[in-house]
C-alpha cells in the first residue's frame, strides 16, 4: 500500500474538493436554480477553457469530445423527443451536469495532486452526509422539503404487516439515492486509505457508510457492500502498512460494538425488507423487469438512436404502466440517447477499469475491481441516475484518476 506524502494543494485542488463537497446540497431546488446549476456555473469557465484549448491545440481528449457530442446530440434529439412540460428542465440539467464533468476534468489536469483532491472531496462529502444520516437514524426525523419520504417510512414485516422504518436519505430525494451515493463513494474511500493523510478518518467514514447501508437495507446497496468487502478481503493480505495488526483489531472491535448495539434491530429490518419480495425479485421490485424490457424495446424501435432527451417518463407514461422510471442506469441511457452513444461511453469506462486492474499497485487493483464488479448492482438501485450531479462526479473521478495514473 502506498504511503501518503505531504500534500500541497493549489487553487484547482481546492476547487475540486469544493465542488464535490457541495453536493451535500442534494436535490433542493427553486425553479431551475439547483446545486447542479450553481456548481455548473462555477465550472463553466474551466469547461470552456478545456474545450477551447483542446480544439485549438488539435488534440482533444476522447472523453471531452464525447461529452461535447453528447450535449449536441441531446439538443438535436429535441426534434423527435416527446414534448412534455419538463423537457426544458431535462435539457437544462443535462447541460450543467456535462459542464460540471468537463470543468472538473480540466481542473484535474491543472491540480497538483488530482487523485488526492478527488478522493478528499469524496471523503469530505460523505463525512457531511453521515452527520445528517446519524441525526435521522437516532431521532427518526428527516429534513423538510427535500423529498417525499412517505414511500420509505413503512416496511413490510415477515408476517405481512407493516412497521415504522428507520432510514437515512440526507438531502437526497429518497433513501435509494443516498444509498447510490454511498455505494459510488465506497471504492474511492477505500482507495483513499492508501494515499490520503489521516487514514483513520477514511476508516471511520467507511465504517459509518457501511452502518448506514445496513440501516437503509437496500438490496442493491447491500450487494455492492458485499462485493466490495469480498474484493478487499481477497487483496487485504497484499497490503503493507504500519500498525496493520492494530488497525485490523480496531476495525474489528468497532464492528463488534456496532453489531452488539444495533445488529438485532438492523437484521430484523433487513430480513423484513428482503423477505417481502420473492426470490425471483431479489434484484428488482415487482415491475422492474417490465420497465427494463420496455426501455430496451424503446431503444430498438428507435433503431438504436434513442427516444430523445428527457423521454424516459413520457415514454413510460404512454404505455399506461404504473412505473415511469427505468430503475437502471444502462436502460435509462440507451432509451434516451441510444445504443450508438452508449457503446463508446461503455468502452471508455471499461478502459478505465481495465487500466486500474492491470496496474502494478494493489490499491489501484482494488479500486478497479470494486468499480467494475459493483457496477451491476449499483446500476439498479435508484429510479433515475443521470439527473444527479453526484453520478457525473463519480464518472469524472474515474477518468481523472486514470488520467493522473497514465501521466505518472
Amino acid at each position: 500500500m502506498l504511503h501518503s506524502k505531504q500534500t500541497t494543494y493549489n487553487f484547482y485542488d481546492y476547487f475540486i474538493i469544493l465542488i464535490i463537497a457541495s453536493t451535500i446540497i442534494g436535490t433542493a431546488q427553486i425553479g431551475l436554480i439547483s446545486h447542479t446549476f450553481v456548481a455548473g456555473l462555477l465550472c463553466l469557465p474551466l469547461a470552456l477553457l478545456e474545450v477551447a484549448s483542446s480544439f485549438k491545440a488539435g488534440k482533444i481528449r476522447p472523453i471531452v469530445l464525447f461529452m461535447v457530442i453528447w450535449i449536441l446530440y441531446a439538443l438535436i434529439s429535441i426534434v423527435w423527443a416527446p414534448k412534455h412540460e419538463h423537457l426544458l428542465r431535462e435539457i437544462w440539467n443535462l447541460l450543467w451536469n456535462i459542464i460540471i464533468f468537463i470543468g472538473l476534468y480540466h481542473a484535474s489536469k491543472k491540480a497538483n495532486t488530482a487523485s488526492q483532491s478527488f478522493l478528499m472531496g469524496w471523503r469530505v462529502l460523505i463525512c457531511l452526509t453521515l452527520c445528517i444520516a446519524a441525526w435521522e437514524i437516532l431521532t427518526d426525523s428527516h429534513l423538510p422539503g427535500v423529498g417525499d419520504f412517505n414511500e420509505d417510512s413503512e416496511i413490510a414485516t415477515i408476517d405481512g404487516g407493516l412497521e415504522r422504518r428507520i432510514f437515512a436519505a440526507v438531502t437526497y430525494k429518497n433513501l435509494n439515492s443516498y444509498v447510490t451515493l454511498l455505494c459510488m463513494a465506497l471504492p474511492f474511500l477505500v482507495y483513499g486509505i492508501s494515499i490520503l493523510q489521516k487514514k483513520w478518518v477514511s476508516v471511520l467514514v467507511i465504517i459509518g457508510s457501511c452502518c448506514v447501508l445496513f440501516v437503509n437495507a437496500s438490496r442493491g446497496g447491500l450487494m455492492c457492500l458485499v462485493i466490495d468487502c469480498i474484493i478487499l478481503a481477497i487483496f487485504y493480505r497484499k497490503f503493507q502498512f504500519s500498525n496493520k495488526k492494530l488497525v485490523t483489531f480496531f476495525v474489528v472491535v468497532l464492528l463488534f460494538i456496532f453489531i452488539v448495539l444495533f445488529g438485532l434491530s438492523i437484521a430484523s429490518q433487513a430480513i423484513g425488507r428482503l423477505s417481502s419480495y420473492g426470490v425471483e425479485d431479489l434484484m428488482s421490485d415487482a415491475g422492474r423487469w417490465d420497465v427494463w424490457k420496455m426501455g430496451v424495446e424503446f431503444c430498438v424501435d428507435s433503431l438504436g438512436f434513442g427516444c430523445g432527451v428527457g423521454s424516459m417518463q413520457p415514454m413510460y407514461a404512454s404505455t399506461g404502466f404504473w412505473l415511469h422510471y427505468s430503475h437502471n442506469f444502462v436502460v435509462e441511457f440507451i432509451m434516451q440517447y441510444g445504443i450508438w452513444l452508449f457503446i463508446p461511453f461503455g468502452m471508455m469506462l471499461w478502459k478505465n477499469w481495465r487500466h486500474m486492474i492491470k496496474a502494478d499497485n494493489t490499491s489501484q487493483n482494488v479500486l478497479g475491481w470494486m468499480l467494475l464488479l459493483s457496477f451491476i448492482p449499483l446500476a439498479i438501485i435508484d429510479d433515475t441516475y443521470l439527473v444527479h450531479a453526484f453520478v457525473w462526479i463519480w464518472l469524472v473521478t474515474q477518468f481523472a484518476i486514470t488520467n493522473s495514473l497514465e501521466n505518472k
